[in-house]
Parts: structure tokens; C-alpha cells; sequence
């Protein structure tokens, strides 16, 4: 993986759980596969992974290319792929377009008159949308072992 934390001995995770949370650090990571492999093994049966990746990096990230290039991101074929090798299955797809961070690109001012619009709720901070540049993502592990 990029940025592994290297230790003299890999530690194992012995305890279950039912809920697995990455909200946006799965595209900081060298393989998906291998992540979720990981993970899969520290579920209980029924084991929820919820997943948050994005169509690309985001462009207010200061991002090394050669290391994260736009092919790694969020595909559900890929997804569906790599589930189906790990006895999960996607129980929930979900395209949102999230302009929060957006906001802060356009300079100081534009990001404080954005922020209080979605203060006041004229304008929606994060919205479901096909296409959008996040993707919301519930894997469940089956009940068998």
C-alpha cells in the first residue's frame, strides 16, 4: 500500500465487527482488493464495509499522479468484481455530488457566502446525483464463513 506504516511485526486483528467505515481514504490506497480482503476477515457474518470513493481525486488535493492515476477510481464493475471474489455483496450504490469542498476553491469570500447558503439550506452541501463525484457504497458480508 502507499504510505504502508512499516513495524517489525504485522499485527493481526482478532476481534469481529459489524460495521466497517472508510469514508474517503480508499483512494489513497495502493489496491481496493487487498484493503477489502483485509477487512472482509474482521466482519461478522451480515458485516456491513460502508465505503465512500470518489470518481477522482479531488482537485484541491495535492496529489502525486503517477501514484494515484484517474484509473483507480470508483467503478461498480470493479466493485462488484471484487465483492463477489470475497463473499460480499453491494446492497446499496448510491452517485452523490458533494460541493462542500468545492466551496473552498473559488477563494475566501465565495467559500463563506457558500457556507452560509448551506447554513440556511438555499443550497444543498451534498445531493444524490448520477455522475456525481462521490460514491456512497454498502458492501454486506454473507452469513456463512
Amino acid at each position: 500500500m502507499y504510505g504502508k506504516v512499516k513495524t517489525k511485526k504485522e499485527k493481526t486483528i482478532k476481534k469481529k465487527y459489524d460495521m466497517i467505515s472508510l469514508p474517503q481514504v480508499i483512494y489513497f490506497l495502493e489496491s481496493r482488493e487487498v484493503i477489502l480482503k483485509k477487512i472482509t476477515h474482521m466482519l461478522n457474518p451480515k458485516g456491513i464495509i460502508f465505503i465512500v470513493d470518489g470518481k477522482s481525486m479531488p482537485n484541491y488535493l495535492d496529489y502525486d499522479k503517477k501514484k494515484y492515476p484517474e484509473n483507480k477510481f470508483c467503478n461498480k464493475e470493479h466493485y462488484k468484481s471484487i465483492a463477489e471474489s470475497l463473499g460480499l455483496k453491494i446492497i446499496d450504490w448510491t452517485e452523490y455530488q458533494s460541493d462542500i469542498a468545492i466551496a473552498f476553491m473559488n477563494g475566501k469570500i465565495m467559500a463563506l457566502l457558500r457556507v452560509l447558503l448551506f447554513m440556511i439550506r438555499i443550497k444543498k452541501s451534498i445531493f444524490p446525483m448520477k455522475g456525481g463525484n462521490n460514491t456512497f457504497i454498502l458492501l454486506e458480508r454473507s452469513g456463512l464463513y
